[in-house]
């Protein structure tokens, strides 16, 4: 629940498996508090009413008869998680299922399973999010262990200004806190011989569109 998705797919008739029909995105930032406060504040509670109401209104419009509310890394550390999913039942008649990292990862490997064609390849399933990073190995389709880290985005950004570091130092800092968070965690599926990363979430989206710009000004420099 770093930010808020609806999904609509249906299961199709004439092949297997869920087709996309319409997706909408609400980006409430849960995590830019509670990593902060520890606490989901009054103001982005009702947010978050007015983003589940507006999620069940289209779902009507859709005829979609099930809906599945899962809520991660913000949710499950609030202080004030079990009031804040008494509220939103109360409110909307939503019962929003807590899952745990390694739950989350298990869904976005699912997911990705689902879309991408990799029962014949050894890949690493990697999200990115707000408050951490999830990791799946697939072996020729089996997914084994999967491991969440709470190094998300939202915390480095956090942590930068805790420690006041200055642009130049980001790369090693980022670098020294990424060390101290994989220290504890031995992630096995790193063990096997990997073909490619499959990354997953809005900021691997963003951090493809920034390598495509820096690597097209790059290239207008030697060009000219």
């Amino acid at each position: 629940m770093k930010n808020f998705y609806l999904t609509i797919v249906y299961k199709g008739t004439r092949y297997v498996g869920l087709q996309i029909q319409k997706k909408y995105r609400f980006p409430i930032r849960l995590g830019a508090e509670v990593f902060q406060s520890g606490r989901i504040s009054n103001e982005k509670i009702e947010k978050v009413i007015e983003a589940i109401r507006y999620f069940q209104h289209m779902s009507i419009e859709c005829r979609v008869t099930r809906i599945e509310a899962v809520a991660t890394s913000a949710v499950r550390e609030a202080k004030n998680c079990q009031q804040f999913v008494a509220i939103c039942h109360k409110l909307t008649g939503l019962k929003i299922n807590v899952i745990s990292g390694q739950t989350e990862a298990r869904f976005i490997a699912l997911a990705v399973k689902n879309a991408l064609h990799i029962e014949h390849h050894r890949c690493l399933l990697m999200d990115i999010g707000g408050g951490s990073i999830e990791f799946t190995a697939a072996n020729h389709g089996k997914l084994s262990e999967s491991v969440s880290l709470e190094l998300g985005t939202l915390r480095i950004l956090q942590e930068i200004r805790k420690h006041k570091i200055s642009e130049q130092e980001y790369f090693w800092f980022i670098r020294e806190l990424a060390e101290k968070i994989f220290k504890d965690k031995i992630i096995g599926p790193l063990n096997m011989k990997l073909e490619f990363i499959v990354g997953t979430g809005g900021n691997f989206v963003s951090l493809e569109e920034l390598c495509e710009r820096l690597y097209r000004k790059n290239h207008i420099k030697q060009t000219l």
